[in-house]
């Protein structure tokens, strides 16, 4: 009687491991649809900054609804979150930008309050995949050219002076922000 030896599970891939971890199903859907599952399945070796499910949730409903029907801004989006290679944080501390697989620059900082992206913090690594690192951002990154089309609600503000001539959050309206968001 011959034992047949029990394959030990590897290290999931970079959308196997996003999946896994529960937070991720919008950008899950969103690499779907943009037709990057592939991408991130293959040989290559990748980071994602990946935002989370309530990142996404901050993006207008508009904006995402007009991404999907455009898959070609949709993977540039999304592309704008992924590197070549797979950076550690120890890789990410010696520098200060590096280019997206659009090839646009995302600047890179990290210090004592931690390593941020954009302006945008990164969170701790979650596990390593087979391809590549996945660090959760709580923000989607918009590339320059794209900030018209992707919206990013400001959840409640804090103290922003941004000019609006309308519906001012404060005093005169303690219920601001109630009921007109959809």
């Amino acid at each position: 009687n011959t034992a047949v030896p029990t394959p030990t599970p590897g290290k999931k891939d970079l959308i196997d491991t996003a999946l896994a971890a529960g937070n991720f199903k919008t950008l899950a859907g969103l690499l779907e649809a943009a037709g990057l599952v592939e991408v991130l399945k293959g040989d290559g070796s990748y980071t994602v900054f990946a935002p989370t499910d309530d990142a996404f949730a901050q993006v207008s409903p508009e904006s995402l609804d007009a991404l999907k029907k455009d898959p070609k801004k949709l993977e540039e989006l999304l592309k704008y979150h992924v590197v070549e290679g797979a950076l550690k944080p120890s890789d990410m501390a010696a520098l200060t930008q590096t280019n997206t697989l659009d090839e646009v620059p995302i600047s890179i900082t990290v210090n004592d309050n931690g390593t941020t992206v954009n302006g945008v913090k990164v969170g701790e690594p979650g596990s390593e995949s087979s391809n590549g690192m996945i660090y959760p951002i709580d923000s989607v990154l918009v590339p320059p050219d794209m900030k018209a089309v992707v919206v990013v609600q400001v959840l409640p503000a804090t103290t922003a002076a941004s000019g609006a001539a309308t519906a001012q959050p404060g005093k005169a309206t303690p219920a601001a922000g109630k009921g007109t968001a959809v």
